[in-house]
C-alpha cells in the first residue's frame, strides 16, 4: 500500500494562529500536505515529521486504562499554541505534520503500517516525532527506524542505541500477544539486531512497578537500568549524561522513547498507568532538551497521554512542551 494511503491528514482546526506576524505560533510554522505530490515534496525538504498513532488497543490488552487513542490530537492542540520562543531559532526548522496513521482492526497490521511510515521518513534523513497511543508502538517505530536508517546509510551493519524513559521496563514476553508491555522485549529479540543490550537504557524505573523476572532479563541482555531513586539522589543532568553516553557509545544513531507515566501524577495526571512519585515536569523538559541537543538522537516518541484522565489539559500541555524542548535542543546543533 502507498505511504499516503496509510495516513489521515491532521485536523486543520488544530493549527492555531494569532494571524499576527509579531506573535508567530507553532501552528503557523508547522506545515501539512494537500496531496500525494505535495507530501513527497515536503518530506524531501523537512527536518522533522510528526506522526500520530491514535490507538490504545495494546494498553487495554495489558489491562491498562483506555483513552490514549485521543492523546495525539490533545498534544497537537497544545503544541500548536506555543510560540517559537525568544531565540527565534525553532522557526528555522522545517517541520511537517503528516497526520495520524490509519488504525486497522488487526493490531499487528497497524504495527506493520507504522513500520512502513517510519522507514520512509527515516530514509529521507528526516527525524520522526511520534505521538501515541500505546507504548506497544515503540516496537514498529524502532523497527522502521532501523530499516530506514540502514537504507539511508546504505549499510546493513549499523549500530543503534535506545533510551526508554519510563517507570516500567516494558519487556514482557509475547505469551499474551502484542501489548503495551512488550515493545522492548520485541526490539531486543530482533534477529541480526543493530540494537545491542549494552546500548539500551531503562531510565526512570520504579522498583515496585516492575518484576524481578523482567529485571533479570535486562541484566542478561547487558542493558542499563537507571532508577527513579538514583535520579532523585543525584541529578537529572548527571543521570541523563550517563544514559546517553551508554546509548550512543559505538552507535550510529539513538532513539528516545518517553512513556508519560514516568512523570508524577501531580504533574501529569492524564496517563494510562500513573504514580504519585516520578520525574517532575521540569525534569522531563530537561530530558527532552538534552535528547534533542545530542547530534546522535534521530527519533523521539511520546506515549500514553490519556485526555480522559487529564486535569486542565495539564498532561497534554506537558506532552507538547516535551516536543518544544526537544526542538529547542535540535536547534543547538544547527
Amino acid at each position: 500500500m502507498k505511504f499516503v494511503n496509510l495516513i489521515q491528514k491532521p485536523n486543520p482546526k488544530l493549527f492555531f494562529s494569532k494571524k499576527d506576524t509579531s506573535d508567530p505560533r507553532m501552528g503557523d510554522l508547522i506545515k501539512t500536505w494537500k496531496n500525494e505530490k505535495h507530501l513527497s515534496e515536503l518530506l524531501c525538504s523537512a527536518d522533522i515529521a510528526i506522526l500520530g498513532i491514535p490507538d490504545d488497543t495494546g494498553i487495554v490488552r495489558n489491562k491498562g486504562r483506555a483513552g490514549a487513542k485521543k492523546g495525539p490530537n490533545a498534544i497537537r492542540k497544545n503544541l500548536y499554541k506555543f510560540t517559537t520562543g525568544f531565540e527565534n531559532k525553532i522557526n528555522k526548522l522545517k517541520i511537517i505534520d503528516i497526520g495520524n496513521i490509519k488504525i486497522d482492526k488487526n493490531i499487528a497490521r497497524t504495527h506493520q503500517n507504522v513500520e512502513i511510515i517510519i522507514k520512509e521518513i527515516t530514509k529521507k534523513n528526516v527525524i520522526p516525532i511520534i505521538i501515541g497511543g500505546g507504548h506497544d508502538f515503540a516496537y514498529p517505530d524502532m523497527a522502521g527506524f532501523i530499516n530506514g536508517y540502514s537504507e539511508k546509510r546504505k549499510q546493513t551493519k549499523i549500530k543503534i542505541g535506545q533510551i526508554n524513559v519510563d517507570s516500567h521496563f516494558d519487556v514482557r514476553d509475547m505469551n499474551f500477544g502484542i501489548t503495551s508491555g512488550t515493545p522492548f522485549y520485541r526490539i531486543l529479540e530482533l534477529a541480526n539486531n543493530p540494537l545491542q543490550g549494552k546500548n539500551f537504557v531503562e531510565f526512570g524505573i520504579q522498583e515496585f512497578r516492575n518484576s524481578k523476572t523482567h529485571k533479570n532479563y535486562l541484566e542478561q541482555k547487558r542493558a542499563t537500568i537507571i532508577t527513579l531513586q538514583e535520579i532523585q539522589k543525584q541529578s537529572i543532568k548527571a543521570c541523563w549524561t550517563k544514559a546517553i553516553t551508554i546509548a550512543k557509545k559505538g552507535t550510529n544513531a539513538i532513539a528516545v522513547s518517553i512513556d508519560l507515566d514516568v512523570i508524577k501524577l501531580s504533574d501529569a495526571p492524564g496517563v494510562s498507568a500513573g504514580s504519585p512519585n516520578g520525574l517532575t515536569a521540569n525534569e522531563i523538559e530537561q530530558v527532552a532538551y538534552m535528547a534533542g541537543k545530542d547530534t546522535k538522537t534521530k527519533m523521539l516518541d511520546i506515549f500514553e497521554m490519556s485526555p480522559l484522565f487529564d486535569i486542565d489539559e495539564r498532561t497534554a500541555k506537558l506532552g507538547a512542551s516535551i516536543i518544544i524542548y526537544f526542538l529547542k535542543g535540535l536547534c543547538f546543533c544547527r
